[in-house]
Formats: C-alpha cells, structure tokens, sequence
C-alpha cells in the first residue's frame, strides 16, 4: 500500500481528481475491498462540473450504434442503481430522446438503420411527422444528475475518510 505523510493512511490506490471517471473508479475498487484516496482540487477545471449528464448511444450522423454502446448501457444499469440504493438518492434517469431529420438522405438512412435486427432496441422504426420534416425516436437514453449524484458519492468517500480536499503531491508518498 501507499502511505501519505500528512495524512499516515495506508491505501491501495490514489485517485487523482473526483469527477465522474475518478468517483467511478474509487467505487469498483472500494467494491472490491481496496483502500482508496480521492484527492481533488476545486481550483482544477473538472469537465464533470459542466457536462449535462446525458447519454445517448446513437452517433446521429450515421444513425449507428456508439462504440461499445450496449456494454456501456449494460454497465450503467448496474452500477448507478446500485449507487443510488448506497447513497439513498433518484439521479439515474431512462429517457427517449428525439431528433429533428427534415433531409431526404436523414430520412433513408433512419429508415434503413431503423429496420435493422440490431438497431431495434435503440431506434423507433416510425417517423413523427412535423411542420419541418420528421422526428426520430431513439430509445435507452438518459440522464445521469451529476451535480446531485458527485456531491452525494464525495460526501460518502468524506465520511469514508477517502477524500482530500487538495491538489495531489507525488512528493507526499513514501
């Protein structure tokens, strides 16, 4: 294990920086039976301060399937609930999300993607007609409240005696 000098606590891993991937991170290995320091600087800029919290596994120029789109949607499924039962609190949220296409090429395209066998669970094949062209219909996304669920899970890993509230220093370890 590590070993900070201001602190004397022992861990088996450090994270650097508590927004969604570092708290992400720190949760599997706690999990998993493992000490962790989050270490986190509010003079830092965090991307997880302004992000929206949406998802989407749609790329919606080619209405095609993101990259790991399933593995992810079935990771979340998992994990946020469990989080929101530890944390006693609602920020995971399904949703569909639908898009403006008004082109006709858009229009092929959905209607091609949307019949395919495996495109089935995330696009509604039949187009809403609208004044300016269609609205398409994409199934399994959501949101995730990240201001609520951040500030909740640091207060976990404060009451853990897993959080710093500082800038990290290599020079600390030993």
């Amino acid at each position: 294990g590590l070993i900070f000098k201001s602190m004397q606590k022992q861990v088996d891993s450090i994270i650097v920086g508590g927004g969604l991937a570092g708290v992400l991170m720190a949760w599997e290995l706690i999990k998993k039976g493992k000490k962790v320091m989050v270490f986190n600087s509010q003079a830092l800029p965090s991307s997880s301060q302004v992000a929206a919290g949406t998802w989407n596994p749609i790329a919606f120029k080619q209405f095609c399937l993101s990259w790991r789109a399933e593995e992810m949607l079935a990771e979340m499924d998992l994990v946020y609930p469990e989080l929101e039962k530890l944390l006693s609190a609602k920020f995971y949220q399904k949703t569909k999300v639908k898009k403006v296409i008004s082109e006709q090429n858009e229009i092929n395209l959905w209607n091609k993607q949307a019949l395919d066998e495996t495109m089935q669970h995330f696009l509604v094949e039949k187009l809403e007609a609208k004044n300016d062209g269609f609205l398409a219909e994409i199934k399994q996304c959501g949101r995730v409240d990240l201001p609520l669920f951040l500030a909740d899970f640091h207060q976990y890993l404060k009451n853990e005696n897993s959080w710093a509230e500082e800038e990290f220093s290599y020079r600390d370890l030993h």
